[in-house]
Order: C-alpha cells, then sequence, then structure tokens
C-alpha cells in the first residue's frame, strides 16, 4: 500500500482568478489581481506572522547582502510559502504544464575564507489537480532519490550570476557523501512538511570579503512526481532570481532584469573566515551609450573597487589595463578618458599597436570596499575573440579589462610590457568584459514561474498559486 498522502484540494480556478487552495471545508470570498501576469495578495493583507519587523505588516524590505538567511518562524514573505526550483515541477492550471525552474540568490562576507557547505530550507509537493497539490513527505520522496545542481558564481557587474564567473558547481545525489534532506518537524499552515537540505563540498571553496556572490541551486526529481518548493527567507537585500531553464537545449540558466523576486531564499552557507588580507582591485565594465555610427568609437563606464577587507587600508594609486583586441586607435588618447572625481590620470603603456594600454590613477583614496568610477572613449574588438592568453580573451564587439595596486604593475610603466598577461609585470584582478555590438541584442521571452502564495481573507487560511507566465502562456 502506498504511503497516504495529505492533499490540499482546490475550490476554483480560472484563467485570471488563480487557483485557492483550502486548508478546510469552509469557503470564503478572496480577491486577487493579475497584473502582468503576476497574481498579487489583495489590499490591505497582513501576514499572519510578523517577527520581521516586530509591529506587525509586511518584512521590511532590507537593504543587505548576507551569507546565512533563516526562516525559523515560517513567514510568509510577500505572501509567498515557497516557490519552485525543480525541473520536473508542474503547473497547477487546469492543464498541467511541465515547469522547469532555477533559483539563484546572491551573498557577500565581511572577511577573506572559505565556504565548506551550504544549507537550504523548502518543501517536496506534488501536483493532485488544477489548484492542488500533495505534500510529499520523506516517506513518499525518499531522499536518497535525489539530485541536485549547485553552482557558485561571481557577479556580472549588474546583478546576475556570470556565465564566465563560475568558481565551483556540484551534481549532487541522495546517496553522495556529505548530502542530508531531513523532516524538520515543522508543518508550516498546517500544510507541507519542511525539508533541512545539507551539502558538505568535497574541498573547500575561497571566497573574497566584498565579492557579490550567486548561489544557484536547483532539484531534478525524477523519482516519482514530487518536487522541490524553496521557502524564502525574511528580507536580507530583498531580492533573488528564477528563471525558466532546459539542460537539454541550453548549458546554463540564463537570468535577467525579468527574472527578479522581490524576497530572499532561505539559504545559508557555511563560511569559515581566514585572517586579514589584502586583496587586489576589481574592475568591473558597462556600456553607456552604442558605438556612434561615424566613428564606431563606444562610451564605456570603468569601476574600479578596493578588494581590502575592512581594517586593511586604503590604496592611493592603482592601475587599470585594457585590450580591445583588432580596434584601431582612433579614439585613444589620453582626453578619451575621464578620471574619476578626485583622481588623476596618465599613460603608464600607451595604446600599442596590439590595442593594449594601461593607465595609472593617483591623487585620491579609495577605502577597503569602496568603488569609484570614470569613462573611456574607445573602439572595440571586431567580429572574432581574440585570444591573449589561457586565461584571457577579447570578446567579439568588446573590450576586456584589469585592476591591479601592485609597485610591480608601476615598475612595468613605460617598459612596453601588459601586466594582465601570463609572464608580465606586477599582480592583477581578474580580468572583466564589456560589449559594444552595433546590433541590438534580442530580448529574452517571459518564463513562467510557479510559486505557492498564503491569502488572509475572510478569516481563512489560503493557498494562492501565482504565475509570472505572460498573460498569453497564462495556465493558473
Amino acid at each position: 500500500m502506498l504511503p497516504q498522502r495529505k492533499a490540499i484540494w482546490v475550490l476554483s480556478s480560472t484563467l485570471l482568478v488563480p487557483a485557492i487552495l483550502c486548508v478546510s471545508n469552509a469557503r470564503a470570498e478572496s480577491e486577487v489581481q493579475e497584473n502582468h501576469g503576476v497574481l498579487r495578495v489583495p489590499h490591505g493583507y497582513v501576514p499572519a506572522a510578523r517577527r520581521s519587523t516586530g509591529e506587525g505588516g509586511a518584512p521590511e524590505v532590507g537593504d543587505t547582502t548576507t551569507s546565512c538567511q533563516e526562516n525559523p518562524d515560517n513567514d510568509a514573505i510577500e505572501g509567498i510559502i515557497c516557490t519552485f526550483a525543480d525541473l520536473t515541477a508542474v503547473g497547477l492550471g487546469d492543464d498541467p504544464v511541465p515547469l522547469s525552474l532555477s533559483i539563484a540568490d546572491n551573498f557577500e562576507v565581511e572577511s577573506n575564507g572559505q565556504l565548506t557547505g551550504v544549507t537550504w530550507w523548502g518543501f517536496m509537493v506534488e501536483r493532485a489537480g488544477p489548484g492542488a497539490v500533495n505534500d510529499c513527505t520523506l516517506n513518499i520522496a525518499p531522499s536518497e532519490n535525489d539530485l541536485w545542481s549547485i553552482r557558485y558564481y561571481t557577479d556580472d557587474g549588474f546583478g546576475f550570476p556570470d556565465p564566465e564567473g563560475i568558481i565551483a558547481e556540484f551534481e549532487v545525489a541522495g546517496t553522495d557523501p556529505g548530502f542530508t534532506r531531513i523532516d524538520t518537524g515543522e508543518d508550516p499552515f498546517g500544510l507541507v512538511s519542511k525539508m533541512e537540505i545539507h551539502y558538505d563540498f568535497p574541498e573547500p571553496l575561497p571566497i573574497l570579503c566584498g565579492v557579490n556572490y550567486h548561489a544557484e541551486i536547483y532539484s531534478n526529481y525524477t523519482f516519482n512526481d514530487c518536487y522541490y518548493c524553496w521557502q524564502p527567507a525574511p528580507p536580507g537585500d530583498a531580492r533573488s532570481l528564477q528563471t525558466d531553464f532546459d539542460p537539454d537545449t541550453e548549458d546554463l540558466p540564463n537570468y535577467d532584469v525579468k527574472d527578479e523576486n522581490i524576497y530572499d531564499m532561505s539559504l545559508c552557507q557555511d563560511f569559515e573566515p581566514a585572517g586579514a588580507e589584502a586583496n587586489l582591485p576589481r574592475v568591473a565594465l558597462s556600456l553607456v551609450r552604442p558605438p556612434d555610427v561615424e566613428t564606431g568609437c563606444c562610451e564605456i563606464r570603468y569601476t574600479v573597487e578596493n578588494g581590502n577587507c575592512v581594517g586593511l587600508g586604503a590604496i592611493q594609486t592603482f592601475f587599470v589595463a585594457f585590450a580591445k583586441g583588432n580596434a584601431s586607435n582612433e579614439c585613444e588618447d589620453l582626453m578619451s578618458i575621464s578620471a574619476p572625481n578626485g583622481w588623476n590620470v596618465a599613460f603608464c603603456e600607451e595604446w600599442s599597436s596590439q590595442g593594449r594600454s594601461v593607465y595609472r590613477f593617483s591623487g585620491g583614496s579609495l577605502g577597503e570596499l569602496q568603488s569609484t568610477s570614470g569613462m573611456i572613449r574607445t573602439r572595440v574588438n571586431g567580429p572574432t575573440d581574440i585570444i591573449l592568453d589561457a586565461n584571457n580573451a577579447v570578446p567579439a564587439f568588446g573590450i576586456r579589462a584589469w585592476a591591479s595596486d601592485d609597485i610591480l604593475a608601476g615598475n612595468a610603466c613605460g617598459t612596453g610590457q601588459f601586466g594582465p598577461l601570463v609572464g608580465e609585470n606586477g599582480e592583477w584582478g581578474e580580468g572583466r568584459n564589456v560589449l559594444c555590438p552595433f546590433a541590438p541584442i534580442p530580448s529574452m521571452s517571459t518564463p513562467g514561474k510557479g510559486l505557492l502564495v498564503l491569502l488572509v481573507a475572510g478569516g481563512g487560511l489560503f493557498l494562492v498559486i501565482r504565475s509570472r507566465t505572460t498573460p498569453a502562456a497564462q495556465t493558473i
């Protein structure tokens, strides 16, 4: 005999009015508005739990990015109980539409150190019909059948995971050493069994203070029809990312602004801090405007951050190196670059025939983990990537840049050497790219997203299914 499932059943389901999942036999009227494919709780909604504010109302929007966020009181964050992060999820509309979804949440640490593992919380559920789910307890969805994908990315400079910045990735089976999924014994809202999932890394993962990292986790549970729904957490920076992902056609999930959620996930990094260490400066590039049609020159913002952790000191001199592949030097005279406010700029190495240059910045002071920005007007590489060395390439229709505050980098000025490359002078931070294409980059289609949303209306406790699909594709 199969284990008995605890069914959560539906009262109604239409295209524009979401399915309402009832906890008891009592019916209640509710109003839920649909706005751009997002189903929201009605005006006047107040969460049942108020731990996050102490005075009632929705949790305050946070402004910090932390490495550990839990939800011990099982609050509904922005009305949300959990959101799907599984390649085998199924929509809860009238038609069982497959949903293949991944989620990433960002974090920072205050000192250099290493990650030794990760813990996250959520629920295993199963579609039971239109608008209804079953609670998949451990005897229904045994953890030994789990399969998880975990990736760690650096940031692309715009608040999204950098596909070129993967620092670790793990494919974790339920029987692998260091993996556990346990029932916490909690039954939030009397509906679903809360699971704590943990994985110890095979080797520690070194990370740096002040760097915006992204942790991406999703399940691929194929043992039965159960799938994972990730619990949100009280706000840190009140932002996570969720997108459609088909591993049969895509190498990696691709996140952009349409994928932003206004809540964080229940996620804790096992972090071991290291002693005080000085870090190299970091550089980021962003396109200010597309290339001038007549000259082909692009205006690009460069931002340099002092990578030193708090207490390790300001920097008064730094260097930025640029490489633009086979582009001409038409835009590159000294007046083509503007220094950040309070700084002076001069050539360390003028533009070479290989499309490379190094600038020296002095006269200012940049505190720990502070950043400053300036502008450069330049041509960019042609339609083919230019390989510089084993670690660096100039992208097609783009440039690459690096930053340093190493004295050896300064000693190389005037020698014709280009520090960031293997075998050259000085230590340099990680290179970053920016593209300046003549043709517009097409936007991605809007993904479908399934969430379980808490609704308090008419004195009753209900679940609402929320979708972020376009109206044409909406099935809830």
